[in-house]
């Protein structure tokens, strides 16, 4: 899995203004919807907009947690380093993030 600095690299190199807002996205994966709902509570304190549906083959749960912010690496660390926290906590596997330039 990357790390927070070579995905950021990886957005300016595909052309993202790393000064403009993005929607950060945040992936983890969970076997049952319970975990995934406990997930779903705590990052949603954490102001995180979260989505939880089961996948289509294994019967997991993945659940995708988005935010408005700038890309500044320092923030993405802390918050990655929560993401996993609670990923952890829950029994989940943190699948990393992904961010799109908001117009």
């Amino acid at each position: 899995m990357p790390t927070d600095a070579e995905t950021l690299q990886r957005l300016r190199d595909a052309g993202s203004d790393l000064s403009k807002l993005h929607r950060v996205v945040y992936q983890l994966r969970f076997a049952n919807e319970d975990e995934a709902e406990r997930a779903r509570a705590r990052l949603e304190d954490l102001a995180f907009q979260v989505t939880v549906q089961r996948a289509d083959a294994n019967g997991e749960f993945v659940l995708q947690a988005a935010k408005r912010m700038y890309p500044v690496q320092s923030d993405l660390e802390q918050l990655s380093t929560k993401v996993r926290s609670v990923a952890a906590d829950d029994n989940g596997i943190y699948e990393g993030w992904r961010a799109t330039q908001l117009p």
